[in-house]
């Protein structure tokens, strides 16, 4: 699919581009597309074959993706739907589900408090393995899902954003 039709098709902006909703209810059970960028002098968590268009994973991209893949540890009540996992920034589809009622003062847990606890699990096994420079931008990008068909389209660009990746970074 050329860029321009993509484009026509899952609208030019679909990125999650805003910060967050104002006002909104970010422990509220949901679907979110998450947008997490690498600092601009972290290494590269993958690089895309540009025959295939598949992602190859540096050794930090592994731990991220390790990471990614334990959130649900943490929060039993959140599910990875899908992510890609691109050379400067993370896409991920979280679906969260109903969460127990918090005790003793507790809060109940937000989106935020989830994005963290991933960029510090990704982080820690990053520095562990031995790569120090890397990190995160202190903020996330995300776009609620409100229906199934919003649902499909950023699923759909999850999982073509290493063929629009390697459109817009041709040598």
């Amino acid at each position: 699919m050329s860029s321009y039709n993509r484009k026509r098709i899952l609208g030019s902006s679909f990125e999650p581009k805003q910060h967050h909703l104002p006002g909104y209810d970010y422990s509220k059970p949901g679907i979110y597309h998450v947008t997490i960028h690498c600092h601009k002098l972290a290494p590269p968590l993958s690089d895309i074959d540009h025959v295939t268009a598949q992602v190859i994973f540096s050794p930090e991209g592994k731990s991220v993706c390790e990471a990614i893949q334990k959130v649900p540890l943490y929060f039993p009540f959140v599910q990875i739907d899908c992510y890609a996992v691109m050379p400067t920034h993370i896409h991920i589809l979280f679906i969260v589900g109903e969460q127990p009622q918090p005790q003793f003062g507790h809060t109940r847990v937000r989106l935020g408090d989830i994005v963290g606890k991933l960029k510090g699990l990704a982080t820690y096994q990053t520095r562990r393995a031995g790569t120090f420079d890397f990190s995160w931008q202190s903020d996330f990008c995300d776009t609620i899902i409100w229906n199934r068909s919003q649902y499909e389209v950023a699923r759909q660009y999850i999982h073509d954003n290493p063929l629009c990746w390697l459109e817009n970074h041709a040598e």
